[in-house]
Parts: C-alpha cells; sequence; structure tokens
C-alpha cells in the first residue's frame, strides 16, 4: 500500500525508530510488499524487525508510545495494511497479525492472530493490502491469501491452484504477482483495479512488481520501467 504520510510527525517518527534501534536494513520496496521496516496508514503506527539481539522481536511506535508486539519471537519480514499488521516467522512456517486498532492508553503490548501454520510449507514474499494478506510457496510458487485482522474485514480470494508466481505485492483491494511460466502480470481481487494494471502490463514480461493503493510499477526483462 502507498504510505500517506499526512504530518512532520510521522516523519519524525520514522526516523526515531530507525536511530533508537539497531534494525535490520532493506530496501523497502512498497508498504504492501514484505521487509523489515512497515506502516499501518490508518492507525499511524511504524514498526521495525530488531537486531542485534538474540531474538528478533518486532517493535512498534505509536503516537509517541513503544509498542510491544507478542510473542517475544523471531520475524523475517513484516508488512502493514490498513490498520494491521503481519509478520512472517524466521523460517517461514508461520503468519502472525496484529490490529494495531487496538493499541489503547492502557495497554502497551498486543496479543496476535495467527493466521497460517504449516510443519512442512514454507512461505516467503509476505506481502499486505488495505485489507488483504497473501504470501508464495517457497517450493512450488503457489499464493495463498486471506482476509486480513482489521476492523474493516472482508474476503479476499486466492489466485488459482495451478497458478505459480515468482513474486507478488498488493495494493488496495487487489493483488498481482509474476507468472513463473511467462514472466507475465496476473492480478486478483475484490475490484477491477488489478484487472486494468493487468491489462497495462500484458504485452511485458517483468522481472520485479511493486503495487500501490491503486497502481503497479516494475522492471521488465529487457530492463525498462514500466507501469
Amino acid at each position: 500500500m502507498t504510505v500517506k504520510l499526512s504530518n512532520l510527525s510521522t516523519i519524525i517518527l520514522i526516523v526515531v525508530i530507525t536511530s533508537s534501534l539497531l534494525l535490520h536494513i532493506t530496501v523497502v520496496k512498497s508498504l504492501g510488499t514484505a521487509s523489515t521496516i512497515a506502516l499501518t496508514y490508518s492507525t499511524p503506527t511504524a514498526c521495525g524487525i530488531v537486531a542485534g539481539e538474540p531474538t528478533q522481536r518486532i517493535q512498534c511506535y505509536q503516537n509517541g508510545r513503544s509498542i510491544s508486539m507478542q510473542p517475544n519471537i523471531s520475524f523475517e519480514a513484516i508488512s502493514g495494511g490498513l490498520n494491521f499488521l503481519c509478520g512472517l516467522r524466521s523460517g517461514g512456517l508461520a503468519i502472525l497479525c496484529w490490529d494495531t486498532a487496538d493499541i489503547t492508553t492502557q495497554f502497551s503490548s498486543l496479543q496476535p492472530k495467527r493466521i497460517y501454520y504449516s510443519n512442512t510449507v514454507r512461505l516467503t514474499d509476505l506481502t499486505v493490502g488495505d485489507v488483504q494478506v497473501c504470501a508464495r510457496e517457497v517450493s512450488s510458487g503457489m499464493v495463498k491469501c486471506w482476509r486480513g485482522v482489521a476492523r474493516r474485514r472482508s474476503s479476499f480470494p486466492s489466485p488459482g491452484v495451478d497458478l505459480r508466481f515468482s513474486t507478488i505485492a498488493s495494493g488496495s483491494g487487489f493483488t498481482c504477482g509474476i507468472l513463473m511460466n511467462s514472466s507475465r502480470v496476473h492480478c486478483w481481487g475484490n475490484n477491477d483495479v488489478g484487472t486494468e494494471i493487468e491489462r497495462q502490463f500484458s504485452n511485458l514480461t517483468m522481472l520485479n512488481l511493486v503495487a500501490g493503493e491503486s497502481h503497479a510499477c516494475g522492471l521488465t526483462r529487457g530492463g525498462i520501467f514500466g507501469l
């Protein structure tokens, strides 16, 4: 999702997090794509995966307060949506999500809802839209999607089980991915935005893809930037 920075305090909040914690620093492709830093934009909450500790836990800040995200376990990636945050556990065998609207002045920690768990099937490419959560199976490239844990809930479809993806990204009500067998963009979701994005990318073979609120951008295999 595209981040709407409504005021200077939001920008300062991000700076405070990156300077006060030793975080894993990677390129943040978009808010709807997995990284080690994430924002939820309806409830202005900024989170990061803490480095330099035995447990690479999630630490969040909201309205100048430090928020403890339970449980205290290691995560490899996080992604934020409308007013919820999800994390992919280290090893890729579980996804936990937190409703950041539940943060109140009385509580400084959040308990998660587990939306995925497996003993064998590892996930990667965690991506959160405004209300949906999707991830890709490491071994097969098949994508699974769930509705988020935010108060604004809605069902969200998964793509066909015969489709295999090399990468995925989510926006507002849609998710798109690059197909393994053709490098073409395929989109799905609850609105017509994904359909239009897929149409505009129809003649391109893509190397990577990121999504915003109602758009997607990427680099073609020929090195041309497309949107």
